[in-house]
Order: structure tokens, then sequence, then C-alpha cells
């Protein structure tokens, strides 16, 4: 099985994929020190990728955060305010804003901990 699929099928985390590859290279170079080059190469390169996956993954995520909260907004209002007979009207702004921080928020995780894995993937080739 390769080390993507183990990723996508959610078998290892990215992190323990990009680990995984990283010692392939070097038993690749340990066994064959004329491909270093090669293998470095092809280590930057399918980093390069991820990290690329990653930006349009986190872009991806934010331009649908964006097309579904004010709809989401809007049934909350609406649920509310048939629960409580029109009496969290008055309160939508505030509702509201505090599910745009809290959005926000999470967007915030979601970005550092992308941010924190691309970090990862930026460690040196094998030598």
């Amino acid at each position: 099985m390769s080390i993507l699929t183990e990723v996508l099928e959610k078998k290892i985390t990215p992190s323990q994929g990009v680990d995984d590859a990283l010692k392939w290279a070097e038993a690749i170079i340990t066994h064959s020190p004329d491909l270093t080059a090669s293998v470095n190469t092809a280590v930057a390169d399918v980093k390069h990728a991820a990290s690329n996956a990653l930006d349009l993954a986190d872009t991806d995520i934010g331009a649908a955060v964006s097309a579904i909260v004010p709809a989401l907004e809007t049934s909350l209002d609406a649920e509310l305010a048939k629960l409580t007979g029109g009496a969290t009207v008055p309160f939508n702004k505030f509702i509201n804003d505090g599910a745009d921080r809290l959005v926000a928020a999470v967007h915030a995780e979601l970005d550092a901990y992308i941010l924190k894995w691309k970090a990862s993937l930026a460690t040196p080739p094998a030598s």
C-alpha cells in the first residue's frame, strides 16, 4: 500500500506520511548514494505539491464558510424566533456576531494547523 493511499484512507496521519516518505527516501539514498539528487528533488516536489494542496483546501474552506454562514444565521434566527415567540429577534445581531466570531476562531485554528503542517513539510531532504 502506498503512503498516499494510507494517508487518504486515514490509516496514518499526514505527518506520519511525510515521515514515512522521508524514511523511504533515506533508505534509497543509503542503498544508492548516486540517486541522492534525484530523490531529494522528488521529495521536494512531493512536499511542494502537498503544500499547494493545503493552500487550495484552505481557500476552498474559506469560500464554503463564507457562502454557508449567512444561510445558517438566517435559519438560526428564524428557529430561535419561532421557539421564543419572537423574543430573540432584537438580539439577532448579537447572536449573528457571536456566530461570526466562532466561525472566525475555528477558521483561524484551521489556518494555524495548516501552517504547522506546511512547516513540517519544510524539513530538509535527506542528504
